[in-house]
């Protein structure tokens, strides 16, 4: 009976020595799993951070609108300024008003042809009209295809530019395109302007573009790749998405409002940033920009 229990006693001893190998080997097996998807976890977050560390940049950035510019092809005369600078103006509000020696020479050498023609027509059919009439009379005569004489294609050729000379005329009571605000005037009363020279800038009331600087070691091409961007005010929780629409390729200095330091002058990229129609930014809101990047 001793022996059977003594036996008994090294089975048993043997077999909790197994199980509790097993239970400890099991153990470590489950550790081990749960440290390695613990490492690797750790390590897709490292990496994660890394790669937004080095691909995002946030720069400073400021709220504009973007102007329309008012200018003519040819040189004018400036006659008359009928807006002030900041002023609030309503589209169609006569801003300008402008001479052109060119075409008021064109339109009275035309002026004195005409009348001429227009004697030339009375006597040839014994007529007394006005050059209306005749215009009326010959435009009527041309729609039922008939033949006009040369005296009568001359004529009709000057009445059509003295109608075009005169719109032209017209046309130099420069309106407002839009409503907005009035840029600042770089002209004067008598000043003669160039051709393309920008007479004002009208800006609408509303933010539409963004102006923001990126540094000199920031990655362009990655810019040209993905033009998307996240607009972020500074002051308030509203954010948006925006595309940039334009690079500078020349170092400028950051606004007084970007500077930390007047003794350490900031430079950067000068970018543009439109928003969509019906943001909420106001005008010459701080925001941050987030760019895709390296």
């Amino acid at each position: 009976m001793a022996a059977n229990t003594l036996e008994d006693i090294k089975k048993n001893t043997v077999k909790t020595h197994r199980s509790s190998f097993f239970k400890d080997l099991e153990f470590l097996i489950v550790n081990k799993v749960l440290f390695l998807g613990i490492s690797t976890a750790m390590g897709i977050l490292l990496w994660v951070s890394y790669v937004n560390y080095s691909t995002y940049q946030i720069l400073p950035g400021m709220t504009e609108s973007n102007p329309f510019n008012i200018n003519f092809q040819e040189p004018v005369v400036v006659k008359e300024i009928l807006v002030q600078s900041g002023q609030l103006i309503n589209k169609g509000d006569v801003l300008f008003i402008l001479k052109r020696p060119d075409i008021q020479m064109r339109h009275y050498e035309n002026k004195a042809l005409l009348k001429q023609s227009v004697v030339e027509l009375n006597i040839l059919y014994e007529k007394n009209w006005y050059a209306k009439k005749w215009a009326t009379y010959l435009q009527n005569k041309q729609d039922k295809n008939t033949s006009l004489s040369v005296s009568e294609m001359k004529f009709l050729a000057m009445y059509e530019t003295d109608q075009f000379l005169e719109n032209e005329k017209q046309n130099l009571k420069v309106v407002a395109p839009v409503t907005g605000h009035a840029g600042e005037i770089l002209i004067n009363v008598g000043e003669t302007v160039a051709p393309y020279t920008s007479l004002i800038s009208v800006y609408r009331p509303k933010a539409s573009i963004v102006k923001s600087y990126i540094p000199e070691t920031f990655n362009i091409a990655e810019i040209n790749r993905n033009r998307k961007s996240i607009i972020r005010s500074m002051s308030r929780s509203y954010q948006i998405h925006g595309d940039v629409i334009s690079i500078g390729t020349m170092l400028t200095e950051l606004p007084a409002r970007f500077q930390k330091d007047p003794l350490n002058k900031l430079y950067g990229r000068e970018i543009k940033i439109s928003l969509p129609e019906g943001n909420k930014f106001f005008l010459g809101e701080k925001v941050f920009v987030s760019l895709e990047g390296s």
